[in-house]
């Protein structure tokens, strides 16, 4: 996938996820379906996200998303986060490796489940 790809995916989850439904041909499923894989396709993705930038912070940026947090009830944990991160050297390189790697494991997984079926269906 090219940088730019990752890039827009990283910055507007529905590209997302509109990627991975065409690329995985479930753009033509009921909408019904297309809901339901939309809001796991997104949860996973927020989930992954998290994770890279939780993993990312020091001691030091870890009390200071405690003393947003504190300071500042109306903020949730992404809003907090979001006023750190820019001060982590390397995040946004590490953000985009996971995105790019979701991405392909969401890929193979629909290629595996398709490879599965076929063979099935011949025997």
């Amino acid at each position: 996938m090219s940088k730019d790809k990752k890039q827009s995916m990283y910055f507007n989850i529905e590209n997302f996820v509109q990627m991975v439904l065409q690329a995985t041909k479930m753009d033509k499923a009921s909408p019904a379906m297309i809901d339901q894989l939309s809001l796991e396709i997104s949860q996973t993705l927020s989930d992954r996200v998290t994770a890279t930038v939780v993993a990312s912070l020091g001691d030091k940026e870890l009390e200071l998303l405690e003393r947003i947090m504190e300071d500042h009830p109306e903020l949730d944990r992404i809003d907090a986060l979001s006023i750190i991160t820019p001060t982590v050297p390397g995040l946004n390189e590490r953000i985009l490796k996971e995105v790019n790697d979701l991405y392909e494991e969401l890929i193979d997984s629909v290629k595996m489940i398709e490879k599965s079926l076929s063979k099935q269906q011949s025997k």
